[in-house]
């Protein structure tokens, strides 16, 4: 793993999600983590057999040596399939479809990444929210704030996505 030690200086908290897609391509598991399925495009699989394919296609990217950051990068740009495309150098064994996701997103730092344990709380509540977590005994969850200002189709958005992607 060429970028485990950017890896290993987030993980206490924070690691991109490309990391769990990576574990995924080796593990001997029906489904991926809940954050793969949203950012590497098996939301969009209607079958076992487009999973199985569009498994394939990352499997054949990371056996090939290839770099996790830059699958990363493309993935919260919006462009899997184009940089899929031109890292294998040839069309894709995969619908274009399938590797579609929601990405690029404005204004949202923690795009692409995972984290065990998150609050999102409203910006006017935030001081009252790390008053309760202070007393959580050390847990490592990560306070998001949503700004004050957001409207209400952007802050369903996110916790829309923020409950697909819970892991417990």
């Amino acid at each position: 793993m060429g970028n485990f030690k950017d890896l290993m200086t987030i993980i206490k908290k924070w690691r991109q999600s490309v990391w769990e897609l990576k574990r995924f391509t080796r593990m001997n598991v029906t489904d991926p983590f809940r954050a793969v399925v949203a950012d590497y495009g098996f939301m969009n699989c209607e079958d076992a057999r487009e999973r199985m394919q569009l498994r394939g296609v990352y499997r054949e990217y990371f056996g090939r040596g290839a770099d996790e950051m830059r699958l990363h990068e493309a993935c919260i740009a919006g462009n899997l399939g184009s940089f899929l495309e031109s890292v294998l150098g040839r069309s894709l064994a995969v619908s274009p479809n399938l590797l579609r996701n929601s990405y690029p997103l404005e204004n949202c730092p923690y795009t692409g990444m995972v984290t065990d344990s998150v609050i999102e709380c409203p910006e006017s509540a935030l001081d009252q929210v790390k008053a309760f977590k202070s007393g959580d005994e050390g847990k490592e969850s990560v306070v998001i704030p949503i700004p004050d200002a957001w409207d209400e189709a952007t802050t369903k958005l996110l916790y829309e996505r923020a409950a697909f992607t819970v892991t417990g």
